[in-house]
């Protein structure tokens, strides 16, 4: 209150020394000026903190004085009113500094007094420097923007003109922000405000895009793990249901991770197909597949449906019907190769790792021996394969995936080159 009492006789004599009128009328107006200042309650300075803003408390000072018509004398005495602790004792040192016979210090004469105390020239370059490098990075566009407005400050000269602030926010911005941002940004009656509040709701669109889609995501995931889209089904390619003669039926979509690492989308499903193994007629449901690395995928619901034995060690998978003879199906190359393991051996060898590649004459038989069976009458792979009543198969593709990742090692074009030569 005391302070209050000092600062406001303080203007009240300035002000009547400037106007030469008499002092009720001075009182009057400075009075209701102090007091309306006293009870905004603004911020103080105390120097002492380091989370303390000078510009920042210049520039609401500013725009606060600005607001209340305070003269430029009467600028400095507000202001002062909200210096504390070390910052009291730089203004009176200030003051003293100045000289007896003085005029009164006017805004512009304190601010640049003030400035150059607590914010340095060099500090004030280093703020600058911040401000021309900042992006957007990992802060949301509320952060960024608080970033932007608090660093501005520093570079009045820079970003004068709004269209030059406008185009520096923008250009900080991260790529998935900028184009949207961009052209919105020259458009002529576009401000800084306005365009962080688009900028900032074009983040939460975005989001919420990415939310839904992460949803969307999780709820086929959960369908795939216990519903009717699980990996426990069976599938087919377009190609061969489109020989079936059966209409597919529409399933509510959902995705479905292929055994070649990727996503599909599946929505058809053709119901009721019929499925031959061993001259055994079965049923399956088929979902249709958009890929090309196979022709059939037969899950865990047809296998369930048929009894099946699955030997995973031996690689044989043996069908129990009901009152029936045991059926086998053996691997893809047993059923067509007899012994085929003990017959690829030695090639085997040469595959494993850090094995010496040594082309001998067991090497040399196993490949020739191989090579017959696999592309003479009656074991062809490839018109076995494609035509025969087995309606469970890879297609060409996977085929010779699977050749060449046995029997294919680097630089194998040229060691046979040199062997034939």
């Amino acid at each position: 209150m005391r302070d209050g009492i000092q600062l406001l006789t303080r203007l009240v004599v300035a002000q009547a020394r400037r106007q030469e009128v008499g002092i009720g009328h001075a009182d009057r107006s400075v009075s209701a000026r102090v007091r309306d200042f006293i009870n905004l309650d603004l911020p103080v300075f105390t120097g002492a903190d380091p989370n303390e803003d000078p510009q920042v408390f210049i520039d609401r000072m500013q725009r606060t004085l600005r607001v209340m018509k305070a003269t430029l004398t009467e600028s400095v005495e507000l202001a002062s009113y909200r210096l504390q602790d070390v910052a009291v004792n730089w203004y009176e040192s200030w003051e003293l500094s100045r000289g007896e016979d003085a005029p009164p210090a006017v805004w512009q004469e304190f601010t640049e007094a003030f400035l150059h105390h607590y914010l340095p020239l060099e500090l004030r370059w280093a703020r600058v420097d911040r401000f021309l490098t900042l992006r957007q990075g990992n802060m949301s566009v509320r952060e960024y923007s608080l970033q932007f407005d608090l660093l501005a400050r520093y570079a009045p000269t820079i970003v004068s003109k709004m269209e030059d602030r406008v185009h520096r926010f923008v250009m900080g911005l991260e790529p998935h922000l900028l184009n949207n941002c961009m052209s919105v940004s020259l458009h002529p009656y576009m401000d800084i405000s306005s365009i962080q509040a688009y900028a900032q709701g074009v983040e939460e669109r975005k989001q919420k895009q990415r939310a839904d889609r992460e949803h969307d995501r999780a709820q086929n995931k959960r369908a795939r793990s216990s519903g009717p889209s699980g990996s426990t089904l069976s599938y087919v390619t377009l190609l061969v249901a489109s020989k079936f003669g059966i209409k597919f039926k529409l399933v509510k979509p959902f995705e479905v991770s292929t055994p070649v690492g990727e996503s599909v989308i599946a929505k058809r499903v053709y119901r009721g197909c019929i499925i031959v193994s061993h001259s055994r007629s079965t049923v399956a449901d088929l979902i249709e597949l958009d890929i090309v690395e196979f022709d059939v995928i037969m899950g865990m619901d047809w296998l369930a449906s048929c009894h099946t034995n699955v030997d995973c060690r031996s690689k044989i998978v043996r069908f129990p019907f009901p009152r029936e003879p045991v059926l086998e199906w053996k691997g893809y190359y047993r059923r067509f190769v007899e012994g085929f393991s003990s017959l690829s051996s030695p090639l085997t060898k040469l595959t494993q790792k850090g094995a010496k590649f040594q082309w001998t004459d067991a090497c040399k038989r196993s490949f020739q021996e191989l090579k017959d069976k696999l592309t003479s009458a009656p074991g062809y792979v490839g018109r076995e394969a494609h035509y025969s009543c087995y309606s469970i198969h890879p297609g060409v593709t996977k085929m010779y995936h699977d050749i060449r990742e046995v029997y294919w090692w680097d630089g194998m074009k040229m060691d046979i080159a040199e062997f034939v030569a």
